[in-house]
């Protein structure tokens, strides 16, 4: 279904309570508030299917959206979201702490995320929503971090995830939809794990024995031997000390180790630079010892198998990163 709203064809009195009822009614469910003097003017333009996914454009004034315990119970939590930063600053205050989302960054959060996002300024966004199921299956870290802002570091917005959304949105035919969706969520997902995002409740000192042992990982990544122990001595601390913070940040070192892998194997079956490797090679190349293995845990990981995944990169359903 395809909806398209500008509040340019409202009276001006209407014009916050028709973009409150789209948004809420369409995308995701929160109540926005703006200066009664100057109003709103927006601009809101969606794709979505009936089981869930969902790729929306919002373009609008400044104001604040409030999602809260009401809005929650009211409009449901089976999704996440991924919102895009392209104009424009959105400010978020979510479990006492407050940041804010500039052009190039991301923001992913849970359904069951109670928070605020103001616009000061006219601000322009993508956001991508996917069924809670597809995500915890397909993306367990992503799940399990639940909500964070990832700031901008490389063109992946401009380049990449604005023109694959853009296409998405200039069709009226949905049947692609959940594919695109999936395909915005794995290059996120690809771009997070660089540095990886951890619950808010981990500590300073768990944060970066993560971020420090993801780095050894994809150091030694080719070494199917690679183990917990290894790591650990390289960290200057025991097996056990090492699981357990790595723990609080909600993962393990067999999670990180498969889905490093993992997630490389798909770049390199996304880049033209191996093109000339067989999917069997590459899952030798990143350390996988059992092709077989390889070829479940990658299905199971992105619901898609390898040679499939790589044959839509190749016809431009999944993106090759830059």
């Amino acid at each position: 279904m395809r909806t398209d709203i500008n509040t340019n064809t409202i009276s001006e009195g209407r014009r916050l309570t028709y973009w409150r009822e789209a948004v809420c009614a369409n995308l995701v469910g929160v109540e926005c508030v703006a200066n009664p003097r100057t109003g709103l003017k927006g601009r809101f333009t969606q794709l979505a299917t009936e089981d869930g996914y969902a790729i929306a454009r919002l373009r609008a004034d400044a104001h604040q959206a409030v999602r809260e315990s009401s809005t929650l119970r009211k409009s449901g939590t089976d999704f996440y979201m991924l919102f895009l930063q392209k104009d424009g600053e959105m400010n978020v205050q979510r479990d006492g702490k407050d940041f804010t989302v500039r052009p190039g960054d991301m923001y992913f959060y849970d359904g069951r995320t109670e928070h605020s996002l103001t616009f000061d300024t006219k601000f322009d966004h993508l956001a991508v929503r996917v069924p809670r199921s597809i995500v915890e299956k397909q993306w367990g870290s992503l799940a399990q971090v639940g909500s964070f802002h990832l700031k901008a570091a490389d063109d992946a917005i401009d380049q990449v995830l604005m023109p694959m959304t853009g296409a998405a949105l200039g069709s009226p035919n949905t049947s692609n939809l959940p594919a695109v969706a999936k395909s915005v969520f794995e290059l996120f997902s690809t771009r997070a794990f660089k540095d990886p995002p951890v619950p808010l409740g981990a500590s300073t000192h768990a944060r970066l024995t993560l971020a420090r042992m993801t780095r050894l990982i994809k150091q030694s990544l080719d070494d199917p031997d690679l183990n917990v122990e290894a790591i650990a001595s390289d960290l200057g601390m025991s097996r056990r000390n090492l699981d357990r913070l790595i723990a609080t940040c909600g993962t393990s070192f067999p999670q990180v180790l498969t889905e490093t892998r993992l997630q490389r194997a798909a770049e390199m079956l996304r880049h033209k630079a191996s093109a000339g490797l067989s999917v069997t090679e590459i899952s030798f190349a990143v350390g996988f010892e059992n092709h077989s293995f390889f070829s479940r845990k990658f299905k199971e990981f992105f619901d898609i198998s390898p040679r499939d995944y790589r044959n839509a990169s190749e016809l431009g359903i999944v993106h090759r990163s830059t």
